[in-house]
């Protein structure tokens, strides 16, 4: 399971995912890969999904397949995140 936030890294919002990134990690043990679509890797992902909208949450299937994404503000619920992360191990 691959887990990622996608969200531009200068906007009003970016310090709430940085916390909010951080606080899932203190609080599960596990991390989100973290990617910037003004990056080339991060414009490509956002491309292949679509992505308009920013930040956006995704949990993926090692076969790419979209198991969860949760577009724009709030940011999901840290139960709600652990339940992928939990089926994906």
């Amino acid at each position: 399971m691959r887990a990622v936030v996608i969200f531009y890294n200068d906007r009003d919002y970016t310090r709430t995912v940085l916390d909010y990134i951080e606080d899932i990690r203190r609080q599960t043990g596990h991390e989100f890969e973290a990617l910037d679509p003004e990056t080339r890797a991060g414009d490509d992902f956002a491309k292949a999904y679509e992505i308009v909208e920013y930040p956006t949450v995704m949990f993926l299937e090692d076969d790419g397949r979209v198991s969860f994404q949760k577009t724009g503000l709030p940011l999901p619920l840290i139960n709600e995140v652990e339940y992928y992360f939990s089926v994906g191990n």
